[in-house]
């Protein structure tokens, strides 16, 4: 189940990255360190050009930067459903 202040605030960090850190903990109530990890996992996704799924419960999930998207079907490491 996703958590719609995470989802707002994944949201103002992959569309919006002129708000600063305030205005976006200030419109969505999502922690300091929650935003931080978000704007680096962001990064991370951008670097390793995997698309973000716009769930940060999915988004956020650790990966291991050079193993592939998880999403990806041809990743013999990806989960499946």
């Amino acid at each position: 189940m996703s958590n719609p202040t995470n989802t707002a605030a994944w949201l103002l960090v992959r569309r919006a990255p002129m708000l600063t850190d305030a205005e976006i903990i200030t419109a969505t109530g999502v922690h300091r360190e929650s935003l931080a990890r978000m704007r680096r996992r962001h990064g991370e996704m951008i670097a390793a050009s995997i698309t973000p799924t716009g769930s940060w419960a999915r988004d956020g999930a650790s990966l291991v930067i050079g193993e592939g998207d998880p999403t990806d079907a041809s990743n013999p490491d990806a989960p499946t459903t």
